[in-house]
């Protein structure tokens, strides 16, 4: 097909599907209004590496999340030419060609948020243009580089040829903060710093954190939604994980890891990342 799911009107949810191996885009939706896209497997979509990407929307009111966009050919998540009063939160983004989530604010009305998403190993990290009232807090940004077909802005003077796990345009009124983000960026936040997550297993698609991450109760709870990516409550009382999934102490453990099928929205069971769905769960031995 041309787009998996092309979107033309408005107050319309996309949920808990598998949308894969198209031509241009994974999702498509240029002007609505009121869209919910959530729980969706996104991969594998697109061939050119500047215009076809997983998710690719413009408008106003737009939820995203909950989402794992990962091998598309351009941006795993393209909120262009510009967006307003929506949120993108709680999505594993990773290895998508030219990069992770870009985010291009409507001029004077902005108010997006991009909260407690892990973005690794795509081309860029997570790139924000005509901010205004934008919030960029608690994401795990880890091994991306600045794709190398299109010159890379810059952060505090940094040289062009800097690799950047984060950057961000100057902007009215915008909060980047709490964020991790390796190698170092500066624009991480007063609160941002640097450090490996210790992902459970990065290989498996497995981007839980383990025991002893630096990504566990790092965020701030101002800015979060009430549930996580699994749709669970968060925990009141307790500081705020970064990144889409919680740690969870159980999931060390194979036998436990086993209870999350119920709530995965899909059932990987092939065995190699280029030719089936990869089984998330086990572990390497």
């Amino acid at each position: 097909e041309m787009d998996g799911v092309l979107i033309h009107g408005t107050n319309v949810i996309v949920r808990n599907c598998y949308i894969h191996n198209n031509k241009l885009e994974g999702i498509g939706a240029h002007r609505p209004y009121n869209i919910v896209i959530e729980n969706n497997l996104v991969e594998y979509n697109g061939r050119h590496p500047q215009f076809d990407h997983g998710i690719y929307v413009a408008g106003k009111n737009y939820t995203i999340r909950n989402n794992i966009v990962r091998f598309n050919a351009a941006w795993g998540i393209h909120c262009y030419p510009e967006i307003a009063n929506s949120v993108i939160e709680n999505n594993l983004v990773y290895r998508n060609h030219r990069g992770g989530i870009i985010l291009v604010s409507k001029p004077n009305v902005g108010s997006n948020k991009i909260v407690n998403n892990t973005v690794a190993r795509n081309g860029d990290g997570i790139a924000v243009g005509n901010g205004h009232n934008d919030i960029i807090v608690n994401n795990i940004v880890v091994n991306n580089s600045v794709w190398q077909g299109k010159k890379a802005n810059t952060i505090h003077g940094w040289p062009d040829s800097q690799r950047e796990s984060f950057r961000n345009k100057v902007g009215a009124n915008v909060i980047v903060d709490y964020n991790l983000c390796y190698p170092l960026c500066e624009a991480a936040g007063p609160h941002g710093f640097s450090g490996y997550p210790l992902f459970l297993d990065e290989t498996k698609g497995m981007y839980f954190l383990k025991r002893g991450s630096a990504a566990i109760g790092r965020g701030t709870r101002e800015c979060i939604s009430s549930n996580d990516f699994f749709n669970n409550p968060r925990p009141k009382g307790r500081p705020v994980d970064l990144g889409c999934f919680p740690y969870k102490y159980t999931e060390q453990f194979q036998k436990m890891r086993g209870e999350l099928y119920f709530d995965w929205p899909y059932f990987g069971r092939g065995t190699t990342e280029f030719n089936k769905k990869p089984d998330l769960w086990k572990l390497l031995k």
